[in-house]
């Protein structure tokens, strides 16, 4: 394990795996760099991988207040730390991130951008997002999260973080994790590590 500097001084804790062309890998919505583990192993023997704990997550310090511009500055650090630039991947909300971050800037340095379900819906595909979906979220929380309860399993967030579950009523319980999954990390989101006080920090669109 290592660790970068951020410009406003937040240490920024990643591994790096890997001799060949650099990779930055963007996740930890739910957890920290433990759910990118995996990846890393596999993605070793043909990149030079960054896989880092954002601001907040896991072993990295976390300077308030938040802003998402600070994020931008960590995966800049982690770029000059590759070497100036490199190919960057991002999950979910943190492709948002990644894109994000290539506009504001960045995208010089940045030799591929390869994105996985970006929260966007950019065609009528499927019904956009309601305005009020995070109030829709929260009024499932405090009714104790059933329906969220039953649908929030995915294969690299066995449980949930405290953030989540601190609203349900106490005696409530997470979820398992889904028999379907087969994926094995090093250890699962909502370790001793990881920062479970805060929400995930993701730009979300609009």
């Amino acid at each position: 394990m290592r660790n970068v500097i951020s410009k406003d001084g937040t240490p920024i804790e990643f591994d790096q795996v890997g001799e060949r062309s650099p990779l930055v890998l963007v996740g930890g919505v739910l957890g920290d760099r433990s759910q990118h583990a995996a990846l890393t192993a596999l993605l070793a023997s043909h990149f030079m991988v960054f896989n880092y704990d954002r601001r907040g997550h896991g072993e990295s310090g976390d300077t308030p207040p938040y802003a998402v511009e600070r994020e931008i500055e960590d995966l800049d650090a982690l770029l000059n730390e590759a070497g100036g630039s490199a190919f960057v991947y991002g999950t979910s909300g943190c492709a948002v991130l990644a894109l994000s971050a290539a506009a504001a800037g960045l995208a010089s340095k940045i030799r591929r951008l390869a994105l996985w379900e970006p929260s966007f819906i950019v065609d009528e595909s499927r019904p956009p997002v309601p305005q009020d979906y995070k109030e829709q979220l929260i009024s499932l929380l405090r009714e104790g999260g059933g329906p969220l309860k039953r649908r929030w399993r995915t294969p690299l967030s066995p449980t949930l973080p405290s953030w989540v579950t601190s609203r349900f009523p106490k005696s409530g319980s997470p979820p398992s994790p889904s028999p379907r999954s087969s994926l094995k990390v090093e250890k699962p989101c909502g370790s001793a590590t990881q920062r479970k006080r805060q929400p995930p920090r993701c730009p979300m669109p609009g």
